[in-house]
């Protein structure tokens, strides 16, 4: 298991402005620029200061930038799990930014080091299941874990829970009355092991349903979607659970005689 950080470790960090202006000829375009001796957004070196204000402010000063993190809201607060280093290596961060404050710190790493996690706030605690990780020996590759955790950023600390009924990553989840639904996601192919190395592309779509019940910290089963999917998007409206979108595959073939995939 990572050893834990110092929390109060803020690390080398770097002040970003991230400005856009929807009347730019290059609509949509984000320009990171630095901070100035005297407080305002200075432009990069070779950029020339805009005079338009920002319809977007970004704010906060953050870590240096991170690939694969993901953001969840609780009590208030915004906190930012993960990231990927080079050949694919998790990071485990744990960031907490405090609106009221325009302040972000250091929180205690993830107990294990994982991405591709599925989170979901309930009752002030925040819950991750599921994930990728290197394997153990070999080439670098992502490997599906089982693995579930609870987190309390009131206390900064994290709770080992049942784990999945099968590894997944990254499936959509769904708070409804108390209990959480894990639907999809992706593992590997029948018959696969997990000593086998697999590239990513070729990780395998699910279609299973598992609800996690916090208070009795188990699992049960529930109907499976119609269609396997990963990178789903979900949501719930008056109790009923939307998933949208997703990858059904993860290997297109075009057939260059059709001009199809």
């Amino acid at each position: 298991m990572p050893s834990d950080p110092d929390p109060n470790d803020e690390r080398p960090t770097e002040e970003l402005h991230d400005e856009y202006d929807p009347r730019h000829p290059r609509h949509g375009q984000r320009r990171a620029l630095g901070k100035g001796n005297d407080g305002s957004a200075a432009a990069l070196p070779g950029e020339r200061r805009s005079a338009r204000r920002a319809n977007v402010e970004v704010r906060g000063t953050r870590t240096a930038g991170r690939e694969e993190v993901y953001g969840i809201a609780a009590g208030g607060k915004l906190y930012v799990f993960g990231g990927l280093a080079l050949a694919w290596k998790p990071i485990g961060l744990v960031m907490e930014y405090d609106p009221a404050t325009d302040r972000w710190t250091r929180k205690r790493d993830m107990p294990a080091y994982h991405h591709h996690f599925a989170l979901a706030e309930l009752n002030g605690r925040i819950y991750m299941f599921g994930g990728y990780q290197l394997p153990a020996t070999g080439k670098p590759t992502w490997v599906p874990v089982d693995n579930a955790w609870e987190y309390d950023p009131q206390a900064d600390s994290w709770r080992a829970l049942a784990p999945l009924p099968a590894r997944a990553a990254p499936p959509t989840r769904s708070p409804v009355n108390g209990r959480i639904h894990l639907i999809g996601g992706a593992t590997l192919p029948p018959g696969r092991e997990q000593s086998e190395w697999l590239h990513p592309r070729a990780t395998f779509p699910s279609a299973t349903h598992e609800v996690y019940d916090p208070a009795s910290n188990t699992w049960s089963k529930r109907a499976d979607m119609p269609t396997p999917r990963n990178h789903a998007a979900a949501g719930v409206i008056d109790g009923k659970i939307y998933v949208a979108g997703g990858r059904t595959g993860s290997v297109f073939i075009p057939n260059a005689s059709t001009s199809t995939w």
